[in-house]
Order: C-alpha cells, then structure tokens, then sequence
C-alpha cells in the first residue's frame, strides 16, 4: 500500500466501509469520522505539517461544508478542467484559498 500511495488510514478506512455494510450490516463510519477517531488513538498526527490538507478538511467538516483543500487538487493533478467541474462561485472560493 505505501509503496503505490502511501494513504494506508483510507486503505484502512475503505476496507472497514466494506465490511461494515456488506457482512456486519451497521452503518458505515464517515471519513472524516474515521480521521477524527485515529488522531484521537494516535495513529494520525493532525498536527503534523504533512497533513495540513487533513486539518482543513477537517475543518470544513465540522462547519458542514466539506470541501476538499487546494491541496487535494494539486496532488492529484486533476485532469478536468475544474470551472467544468464544480459551480462558479465554489471556483471563485477556490482560486482565492490558491492566493
């Protein structure tokens, strides 16, 4: 896993959706719970610089308007124009947090 992407924790996390409502039937965990809860345990350093892109998810969860930090779309090098993607007012706020 950390050879092809590193994200062993969404590994993780896909893996536990999977079992969760395919053979234990029960609600699956959001994502940014499932963050939440490995901070707490220590397996997730939120305060580490490497995952500020983490922090402003975060972030924007809690505020009940998750969006993806402009870091989410540097490092995957999307491949759509965004303006095609995603509402104008939502590209203006982007390009803002871009500086």
């Amino acid at each position: 896993m950390r050879r092809y992407h590193g994200r062993v924790g969404l590994f993780q996390w896909m893996h536990r959706q999977i079992e969760d409502a395919a053979f234990n039937k029960k609600e699956v965990t959001p994502y940014p719970d499932y963050v939440k809860e490995m901070s707490k345990l220590g397996t997730i350093d939120l305060s580490a610089e490497n995952h500020e892109h983490t922090r402003l998810y975060l972030e924007s969860y809690e505020k009940g308007q998750p969006v993806p930090p402009p870091h989410y779309f540097r490092k995957v090098q999307v491949k759509d124009k965004l303006e095609d993607v995603i509402k104008s007012e939502d590209m203006d706020k982007f390009k803002s947090m871009l500086g």
